[in-house]
């Protein structure tokens, strides 16, 4: 018989609540408590916390309320019940700090134990709780035993780095945008793609694959009758997203290219001096300096091009209609990109 995890989800479903600061005021209010609060693990106060966590954390809300996401940002205790309550929302993603010594999550508005959760879980709810907490071993342990009905999925590791799991949750919220998973299929999708080796170069060429093969513009074009592909507006806003994040790989690999040439240029002069009366360890050092310098230098002409075409198509995006955007999207990838790489399609007389 068919349970609820085995039902085709999509963000509407889900209910996003996170017990962290979002705000100024609210860390400045962490930091005021008379107990050891996740705010305070911050050394580097306000400006760290903002720097390592809160900018993703914008971002992620950003994505949760595009793709329809019911989200509470400020979770406190008060909150608890309301979250799983919802028949049309069983998948509830809970982030919060777990304290071991306390064994309790602490919320916007203090920690909350073991037994005071399980007793905010109505026994109605057949659903999925997502705990982005580190390793709660004991709240998951009664979970399981008094509230059966709910199936609780959580990190096993000790530590989870702010800006991993943001990002996993934002993947994972955009992988059931299409609403033909389940929410379980998609989790474990979204972390073999997290986990499976690949290359460290983000490609502009298969961004744009993947988002086209989502919407079926890749697929071959049939003699026979075919479906036009379905956009909508949430498809260009996932467009924007691909561009937004690629825009900011490419700044950041580029200051990282152009610092490569300097130091490369700076390691040229010192072997210069250095080997100065040794002309043939001198010949043999600064024939690979100038080396390196050339293909680092090729390197930064494709990145720089890449670069441009991102931020035109940025631009160009924010002034079209979303049939356009997605036109022009196709038209880039067909036009500049595609040839990169062979076809991912087989010819048609081919076996």
């Amino acid at each position: 018989m068919p349970t609820f995890a085995d039902q085709l989800v999509t963000p509407r479903n889900c209910s996003f609540a996170v017990g962290f600061p979002s705000s100024h005021e609210e860390f400045r209010t962490a930091l005021g408590t008379p107990y050891d609060s996740f705010a305070k693990l911050f050394f580097g106060g306000w400006q760290q916390y903002k720097s390592e966590l809160l900018g993703d954390l914008m971002g992620l809300f950003r994505v949760a309320t595009d793709l329809g996401v019911s989200l509470t940002p400020k979770a406190s205790r008060q909150h608890l019940a309301s979250l799983f309550c919802n028949p049309e929302r069983p998948i509830v993603i809970l982030a919060a700090h777990w304290d071991k010594g306390r064994a309790a999550l602490e919320l916007a508005d203090g920690f909350v134990g073991v037994d005071e959760f399980v007793e905010a879980v109505s026994p109605s709810f057949h659903g999925i709780l997502d705990l982005c907490a580190c390793r709660p071993k004991e709240l998951v342990a009664s979970l399981r035993v008094k509230k059966p009905n709910c199936l609780v999925r959580y990190a096993h590791y000790e530590d989870s780095t702010p800006y991993i799991w943001i990002a996993f949750y934002s993947v994972l919220l955009q992988h059931l945008a299409t609403g033909k998973r389940t929410y379980l299929n998609a989790l474990e999708e979204v972390v073999d793609g997290f986990t499976k080796p690949r290359i460290s170069m983000r490609s502009l060429r298969s961004e744009l694959h993947g988002f086209l093969k989502e919407l079926g513009i890749l697929t071959p074009v049939t003699l026979g009758s075919q479906k036009i592909p379905e956009i909508s507006d949430d498809h260009k806003r996932s467009l924007q997203r691909i561009l937004e994040r690629q825009q900011a790989f490419n700044n950041r690999v580029l200051t990282l290219a152009i610092s490569m040439v300097a130091v490369v240029f700076v390691l040229g002069i010192f072997f210069a001096v250095y080997y100065r009366d040794s002309p043939s360890i001198l010949e043999v050092v600064l024939g690979g300096n100038l080396f390196s310098i050339l293909v680092t230098v090729v390197w930064i002409r494709k990145l720089w091009i890449e670069k441009g075409l991102v931020d035109l198509a940025r631009l160009a995006m924010q002034e079209v209609s979303t049939e356009e955007a997605i036109r022009l999207a196709s038209s880039i990838y067909w036009r500049l990109l595609a040839g990169q790489k062979s076809s991912t399609h087989p010819h048609p007389l081919k076996g």
